[in-house]
């Protein structure tokens, strides 16, 4: 990111409210935290880790890597801000567990996408109870739009 001047807020940590740290399984861009791991996520990893093992972007898979975990309102105080116009969300698993440690309270989010491979019923249904209208299916992801 630093190397392609992104105007954007970086930062090393994940987002609980329950947690105060959790410990990645390295997968390259499927990387995943043990704590919300899924049984199919794990076999994916095996799966990709053969066809992709010798990347070296996969370098260190099947390690594991504890990282220190904000609240989502920590973070937003943090970078200043209390809504978001587009939040895209793709957390190979932990969608349910970011999503149920926004402080809704605190925040506007106007646009989710949303990767939804995993859990999508739960999803479908959590953003609805948010005030949200599903808009649109995209492969892996579904949109909702903030109901004014």
């Amino acid at each position: 990111m630093f190397k392609k001047d992104r105007k954007c807020y970086m930062v090393n940590a994940c987002v609980s409210k329950s947690l105060r740290s959790m410990s990645f399984v390295l997968a390259g861009g499927i990387s995943s935290a043990k704590e919300t791991l899924t049984e199919r996520h794990r076999k994916r990893i095996v799966r990709d880790k053969i066809t992709y093992g010798k990347h070296k972007n996969w370098a260190h898979t099947s390690e594991t890597v504890k990282v220190d975990c904000l609240t989502f309102r920590q973070l937003m105080r943090t970078v200043g801000r209390n809504s978001i116009d587009y939040f895209s969300l793709d957390v190979e698993g932990a969608e349910m567990h970011i999503l149920n440690s926004i402080e809704w309270e605190d925040i506007n989010i106007d646009v989710f996408t949303i990767e939804t491979d995993q859990h999508r019923e739960e999803i479908l249904s959590f953003m609805k109870q948010k005030g949200y209208k599903w808009i649109q299916k995209l492969q892996g992801d579904d949109i909702f739009r903030k109901i004014k």
